[in-house]
């Protein structure tokens, strides 16, 4: 039989914090069937973010539910995990003020419910089966509680995420073909727009990590630069068309589809087709005929 304590009589003063955790623990009933304590971590750490939950909290919980087993989960017992500030300090590689300062913040999201003794220590017994007996220190079971919070929350990140990659791809993209366009423009010598500043704008670094409504607005930003780039493109084509170059204009450059033609616009179809016409010397053989000397 599994030993706890639920708060009288203990050496600690429960805080706020610390009784909504213990009335979170008291709806444990174990993880969901098929659900291992690796998923319930994995789901955690993608809520995490979510929930505003940094990476230092997201370490000590790793560290606690790795050191407890799989049995501990199924309802039976509570997941209750034992070990000392020192120990956790050399597993985070903090310091013990620091370690300290993360297990209140457990507590104060509500992931943590602290079982101490009577004596305020942390320690444990299992049975030969690998069963907890007896055990104080950090009541796991609130995280139990709120799988299906964790999913949901792990789901919709996922989903965000998601969109976020679509988003980073095609702003990319919007970029790289204002600066095609724009290239183009200036080796075409074309007039009317600040290609040059378009270029810039375009190639500037955008934020690291960029959230989901920066991404939106960047989306929109760029798109509307690229509408404008265009247009100014297909104007200066048309104004470059209907100037006539010298007395040549471009309606003569049109290409010609006669392969025979020393002009033809395609050189390659055009040697092709030369090069299969017969020469004069191949209708007669390789040698001349004998001359008749007769007179």
């Amino acid at each position: 039989m599994q030993t706890v304590q639920d708060g009288t009589g203990d050496v600690r003063r429960m805080a706020d914090a610390q009784w909504a955790t213990a009335r979170i623990a008291e709806a444990y009933e174990g993880l969901p069937e098929g659900v291992s304590k690796a998923m319930l971590l994995d789901r955690f750490e993608r809520a995490a973010p979510r929930l505003g939950i940094g990476d230092g909290l997201v370490r000590l919980i790793r560290a606690l539910v790795r050191v407890t087993h799989e049995r501990d989960w199924i309802g039976r017992t509570r997941p209750i995990a034992w070990p000392s500030n020192d120990m956790l300090g050399e597993e985070l590689q903090r310091s013990r003020t620091v370690v300290q300062g993360l297990i209140r913040a457990a507590v104060k999201a509500g992931l943590v419910h602290m079982r101490d003794s009577g004596n305020g220590k942390r320690y444990g017994y299992r049975g030969d089966a690998g069963e907890i007996v007896e055990a104080f220190g950090f009541d796991l079971s609130p995280l139990a509680v709120r799988w299906d919070e964790f999913a949901d929350l792990a789901a919709a990140r996922g989903l965000e995420q998601a969109q976020r990659r679509h988003l980073r791809r095609k702003v990319g993209e919007i970029r790289r073909e204002i600066r095609t366009v724009c290239a183009d423009a200036l080796e075409r010598d074309f007039e009317g727009y600040d290609w040059d500043a378009a270029i810039e704008r375009a190639s500037g670094r955008l934020p690291r990590t960029p959230s989901l409504a920066e991404l939106m607005a960047l989306e929109i930003e760029f798109g509307s630069l690229l509408a404008a780039v265009d247009k100014a493109w297909t104007v200066a084509r048309k104004a470059d068309e209907s100037e006539p170059t010298g007395s040549e204009s471009r309606a003569h450059k049109e290409p010609t589809t006669d392969p025979k033609a020393e002009t033809a616009t395609y050189p390659a179809w055009r040697e092709e087709v030369v090069a299969d016409r017969p020469r004069s010397d191949d209708l007669h053989g390789d040698t001349a005929p004998p001359i008749n000397e007769e007179v």
